[in-house]
């Protein structure tokens, strides 16, 4: 059974919260805490719980600010519930790898869904086996890490198989991370998308087909991924300023 922390200053709100789903039979033992920021983190260093619930009614910039403290010492799973739908939050919220967040009205379902998707995440062997890891690490070096990693994992898949199909949500899920949480750091960190990041591999390898062997041109784009030669020749002209006839000649030329 997993130990969950669930916090808030508003009572009356935190109680409905408490009252809304069966943890017992979630397979959640569940302890409030109402206390003061201060208090929470001794408590949370006290005990081992599994992840924290934050109610944000009342809270707004101090749960955020918790989140911040919590990410500074541990990866914990973290769920925010209540206050209002407000896009700065949403927004801070993924900065700080938060893993949901149910703005009011809270409906139970929505509830237990999402606690089962954080259940399924602390039962998987890739969480069990790096949980130490990552408690350990500072949340800008696991950034760091992380961005690594996808990357890694392109160019591995890349060098597999070209033509693969690669989409930040299946890495976001084989490394049990937020898609949006990544998609949000991998920018920041490498100042272009992931979609960028990802074009620019598949340009770079057709540049190099295109220069050092006789494929046609339609081979390349087969081989970099792309079914539809027009949709190569848009892409390839965009990248390189030239279409790929025109480049093979240049390179020819040098």
């Amino acid at each position: 059974m997993y130990k969950i922390l669930l916090i808030g200053s508003n009572k009356h709100s935190t109680e409905a919260f408490r009252h809304m789903v069966d943890w017992n039979q979630l397979g959640f033992c569940l302890t409030v805490c109402l206390e003061t920021p201060n208090s929470v983190m001794e408590l949370f260093n006290k005990d081992r719980f599994s992840f924290i619930i934050i109610n944000m009614t009342d809270l707004k910039d101090k749960g955020l600010q918790l989140c911040e403290a919590l990410r500074k010492i541990s990866s914990i799973p973290i769920l925010l519930i209540g206050g209002n739908k407000d896009f700065q939050i949403i927004r801070k919220a993924l900065n700080l790898q938060v893993n949901d967040y149910i703005p009011d009205p809270v409906n139970p379902t929505e509830l237990k869904s999402s606690l089962l998707l954080i259940k399924e995440t602390l039962s998987s062997a890739h969480y069990k086996s790096n949980t130490l890891l990552h408690l350990a690490k500072p949340i800008s070096n696991q950034t760091s890490d992380i961005i690594e990693k996808v990357k890694n994992y392109v160019n591995r898949s890349l060098n597999e198989s070209l033509s693969k199909k690669i989409t930040l949500k299946e890495i976001a899920d084989q490394l049990n991370y937020n898609c949006s949480y990544l998609s949000h750091k991998f920018k920041c960190r490498e100042n272009m998308t992931f979609n960028e990041f990802l074009l620019k591999q598949r340009m770079e390898k057709a540049k190099l087909l295109l220069e050092k062997t006789d494929m046609k041109i339609y081979e390349v784009a087969q081989e970099v991924g792309y079914v539809e030669l027009d949709w190569f020749y848009k892409k390839f002209k965009t990248y390189t300023g030239v279409n790929a006839n025109k480049y093979r000649q240049l390179a020819g030329s040098k």
